[in-house]
């Protein structure tokens, strides 16, 4: 193992190599058409704090010491509101990057752009990340490949196929977030061999699941690191915002559904 990336230390009672340090691709690159917005979803200032969207991602990452670079893959057509950010956060670790009509194809991009042996891939709208599930990550990544926040399914999850319906089995099924640590070298090697086909996938660990025997973890998310897809989600994010975050998802419906009234 790298000395210089890892430190053993004792995380929740167990032996752990944890990394120093990361770097993050912050994908930011898609148009965001179901929001029904005049402007991509990211720049959106919410109601309570007049913060866009994509900085309270940025703020958090930009927090943590062990981050060393962020680079922010962003849809072209979007390259004036971008750069406007990146010059009021006038911080060297901010770099940009064009992203691609595809997920994989935008990661790849930043990918060109990451130097350390441990890369964060987070979703642009999931602006409710808090620390408390990256420091998961980070702490877990020494020992994997991949560490992926997921909450556990507790609705019923059915399954269709043409005319047939199945109940599939909740107790092993997750809610899959992002940010999602992954072994830089691990994942370059990952899509690049799917580049040979015209498989899709839509995560990171997807794409180790198919290409390769790799060791992916579930880490510990959170129900209120949402991502930002409809205007009901806006809504929800900007609730809590304004008075707190909660973990118990029957309480966040129920509120929710008074702040949308």
């Amino acid at each position: 193992m790298n000395s210089k990336n890892k430190s053993e230390i004792k995380y929740r009672g167990k032996e752990l190599f944890m990394i120093n340090k990361y770097e993050v691709i912050l994908l930011a690159a898609g148009k965001g058409e179901r929001m029904c917005l005049p402007l991509n979803k990211i720049f959106y200032k919410d109601l309570v704090n007049g913060k866009m969207l994509i900085e309270y991602s940025i703020d958090l990452f930009l927090d943590d010491r062990r981050c060393e670079k962020i680079v922010i893959v962003y849809n072209s057509d979007d390259e004036n509101e971008i750069k406007e950010i990146i010059s009021k956060y006038n911080d060297s670790r901010l770099m940009l990057t064009t992203g691609g009509p595809l997920r994989q194809e935008s990661v790849r991009n930043g990918l060109k752009m990451i130097n350390s042996e441990y890369v964060l891939v987070h979703d642009g709208a999931r602006c409710n990340l808090k620390k408390e599930i990256i420091d998961d990550v980070v702490n877990n990544l020494g020992l994997y490949d991949c560490c992926v926040p997921g909450v556990k399914v507790s609705d019923t999850i059915k399954k269709t196929t043409n005319n047939s319906i199945e109940t599939l089995n909740r107790d092993v099924l997750y809610y899959v977030q992002t940010p999602q640590g992954v072994k830089t070298e691990a994942i370059m090697k990952a899509l690049e061999e799917m580049k040979k086909t015209d498989i899709l996938v839509t995560d990171e660990s997807e794409a180790l699941e198919r290409y390769g025997k790799y060791k992916i973890k579930i880490t510990n998310g959170r129900k209120d690191n949402i991502k930002i897809t409809t205007q009901d989600d806006l809504k929800l994010f900007e609730y809590l915002v304004r008075w707190g975050n909660v973990q118990d998802w029957s309480i966040k419906r129920r509120a929710s559904f008074f702040y949308w009234k």
